[in-house]
């Protein structure tokens, strides 16, 4: 009975050592999971990541919303497009920005032979030139630019092939007694034009263009009846943002006529108009005639237009800015 009584506490205290140390085991091993395993960094580390782009792409719309933001309104609102201002004082086409002197160039002398300069080479490119006699060209793809013409015959310029074009850019021609039409006739395109002394100043026809140009001084000799644009009947024209002046009380500033043709397709924008015992002549024949926010002088003999036949006539003014009735 005694040994086994002695006994039982040995035992009993072995089992309390090792229950012991188990629990202190156990508690260690948790304490190194916390602080040492990297699988129990993982989840923060996986957070953290997925974090970061919904950041972003909650930014993204923000900065974009910010960087696209309308401009705040004034108190001054842009008049429509149908309704635009006339342009301010100085900025039609004049001295300062059409023909060669208003580019720099300094020009260089050709000479002409029988009283002309023939051109008659398909592509060929004249740039700085003082040509002192008239220009006829008879070849395609033609370009003069940056140049002077004196004309000395009937023509300024003139385009004699119907299946060819020329471009006249920059380019001043100044007429004498002899010169009935500063440029003519077919598929030319005029920028930044300057004629004078001319009875006429562009004589255009089918596929020709004028814009940014000026057409003044015209010559007023007996029986001439001036016009600073004349249309005979030729379709696809287009007549913008060019100064035609015509202070002689003479026919127009511009004539679209119907002698040889129904003029069509032609569109008379956004110029300057002034004189003309009418300034604007419009014939009854052709269709698809567009007339629109150009501004008028009061120069004019009779009125500011006559007009026969189909037109479209929109938002034209006078200088004060009064409608131009049709």
């Amino acid at each position: 009975m005694t040994s086994g009584n002695n006994g039982r506490p040995a035992r009993f205290s072995v089992v309390l050592l090792i229950a012991a140390a188990l629990a202190l085991a156990g508690c260690k091993s948790g304490a190194d999971a916390k602080e040492g395993d990297p699988t129990s960094a993982v989840p923060t580390s996986t957070e953290t990541s997925s974090s970061a782009p919904a950041s972003s792409s909650s930014a993204a719309p923000s900065s974009t919303s910010s960087s696209v933001a309308p401009p705040l309104p004034t108190t001054t609102k842009p008049k429509p497009p149908s309704t635009p201002t006339p342009p301010v004082a100085g900025g039609w086409p004049g001295p300062n920005n059409t023909g060669w002197a208003h580019t720099g160039v300094k020009l260089a002398a050709l000479a002409c032979k029988g009283g002309e300069y023939l051109i008659d080479k398909p592509g060929t490119v004249v740039d700085g030139k003082q040509i002192p006699c008239s220009v006829r060209v008879t070849a395609d793809d033609v370009k003069i630019t940056r140049s002077q013409v004196k004309a000395t015959g009937q023509w300024g310029v003139y385009l004699v092939d119907k299946n060819a074009r020329l471009t006249l850019q920059d380019v001043e021609i100044v007429g004498s007694d002899a010169c009935e039409y500063g440029v003519g006739f077919e598929d030319v395109t005029s920028v930044r034009i300057n004629v004078s002394g001319c009875s006429d100043g562009v004589k255009m026809e089918r596929n020709a263009s004028l814009i940014d140009s000026w057409i003044h001084d015209l010559s007023k000799g007996p029986g001439d009846h001036n016009d600073g644009v004349q249309i005979t009947g030729g379709s696809n024209i287009t007549i913008r943002h060019s100064k035609i002046e015509n202070p002689n009380n003479q026919t127009s500033a511009i004539l679209v006529g119907g002698e040889f043709g129904s003029p069509s397709n032609i569109l008379i924008e956004n110029n300057f108009l002034n004189g003309g015992n009418y300034t604007i002549y419009l014939d009854p024949k052709g269709t698809n005639r567009v007339i629109r926010d150009n501004v008028f002088t009061r120069s004019h003999v009779y009125g500011p237009a006559r007009l026969d036949g189909q037109v479209e006539w929109v938002n034209n003014t006078y200088e004060d800015g009064a409608a131009v009735k049709g």
